[in-house]
């Protein structure tokens, strides 16, 4: 029904009563929020690009629709995308917190004008051409590009990636970067200082490049390090990277930190004093390591069941702390609870009592210790991460319900902080 509105629409705007050929080769999907025009093959938009303005005139008079949104994809059901392409919604970068917008990003006057710039890029008419992010581990970069995919997926098409540990993987701009704009108009990239020293992956980036420029497409990218970690790229990348807007993230200020401790205590309910979240937010120099105190500071409280204190808040900063607890005193305090040696939870037994206990031991590791899956597998004779993972979830869920294995953590932990 829709394209026989359109092909009367059509003949209405053209000097000739014939349908156009191209017509029946394309999909046309009236959704919500928009009309999803679906293209058989990603090199279609090429010869498609001279109609595209009557098109579009004849499609807003079939509908009637002012204003009306249209979306190009060049996805089909059952069909395949030539090798290294993919669709421009496919998730490559890790989704991120839900949390992570522009309304939970913390900063004060030093990083605004970062933020304001990020900010820029959700406007097609404003938008720098191409920003580049870059500073120390920890300064919101990432947190940036993920308030950027969150508004901008309901505007405009997105690909996301992230640069790091992909050393073997194709990306869907290094084959055919005019076929991968064809189905996307904003390209995010996270860790980019992975690649500037690969010389082939340098070329690809650079070729993505000068193909968005040609086509107005927009490119935010970050990498960890300064401005001078540039020119470890290829002098045809790093000028073409110069030509865009680069902006350095500070690390946050003591006021910026407090004010993400305070946030923090308040969503997580953990009641410490003024004096101790001044004390945490004057020592920890970046976020994340302030994520990593307030954590193990909201373990320490669940499992003694009371406010972590000042000199709680002070062990942990000084590294007096449960992480210098060994997992082998954890181990053998389980043990003894359950009259069974240390060395049983190590091994491949499965009896229930046995299994039990080894996944309290497990839990109680990763909330005090704050050791990794793969660490805590090594730790328990070798178990898979995913084991390690099953048992923590496990416990986690007995906790609200088995009052048993409540307190049985609860001992636990306590005689190990001792």
């Amino acid at each position: 029904m829709l394209k026989d509105a359109l092909r009367h629409s059509l003949r209405l705007f053209a000097e000739s009563d014939e349908t156009p050929a191209w017509l029946d080769c394309i999909a046309i999907e009236d959704e919500d929020d928009a009309v999803r025009v679906v293209f058989p093959h990603a090199y279609f938009g090429a010869y498609f690009a001279p109609y595209r303005e009557r098109f579009e005139q004849a499609l807003r008079h079939a509908l009637a629709r002012a204003p009306l949104r249209i979306r190009y994809d060049v996805r089909l059901t059952g069909r395949r995308l030539p090798r290294g392409l993919s669709s421009a919604t496919a998730e490559a970068m890790p989704a991120g917190d839900t949390a992570q917008d522009f309304e939970s990003f913390l900063y004060n006057d030093k990083n605004a004008f970062a933020v304001a710039a990020a900010r820029l890029m959700l406007r097609a008419d404003a938008a720098p051409p191409l920003l580049v992010l870059c500073g120390e581990s920890g300064t919101g970069k990432s947190h940036l590009l993920h308030a950027l995919r969150q508004q901008l997926n309901a505007e405009v098409r997105v690909a996301a990636f992230s640069l790091a540990r992909q050393g073997h993987v194709r990306f869907p701009w290094e084959d055919a970067p005019g076929a991968f704009w064809q189905g996307c108009d904003v390209l995010l990239l996270d860790d980019l200082h992975n690649i500037l020293d690969n010389e082939q992956r340098c070329r690809a980036l650079t070729a993505c490049l000068d193909v968005a420029s040609r086509t107005g497409k927009r490119l935010a990218l970050a990498l960890t390090g300064s401005l001078r970690r540039l020119e470890a790229a290829s002098s045809e990348l790093r000028t073409r990277l110069e030509a865009g807007l680069l902006i350095e993230l500070l690390p946050p200020d003591a006021d910026v930190r407090l004010r993400y401790v305070q946030r923090q205590c308040r969503e997580w309910r953990l009641p410490l004093s003024a004096a101790a979240m001044m004390r945490i937010a004057g020592d920890c120099a970046h976020i994340r390591r302030l994520q990593g105190i307030l954590c193990r500071l909201r373990a320490l409280s669940r499992l003694r069941e009371q406010t972590p204190t000042e000199q709680d808040v002070e062990n942990l900063l000084r590294g007096a702390t449960p992480r210098r607890q060994d997992y082998k005193d954890i181990m053998e305090a389980v043990a003894r609870q359950y009259g069974l040696h240390a060395d049983d939870l190590a091994s491949d037994k499965r009896h229930p009592r046995l299994v039990l206990a080894r996944q309290i031991a497990m839990y109680v590791c990763r909330r005090n210790l704050g050791l990794s899956y793969p660490e805590l597998g090594r730790a328990f004779g070798g178990k898979d991460h995913s084991t390690v993972i099953h048992a923590v979830k496990k416990i986690e869920k007995m906790l609200v319900n088995d009052k048993n294995v409540h307190k049985l953590v609860a001992s636990v932990a306590a005689k190990v902080e001792k």
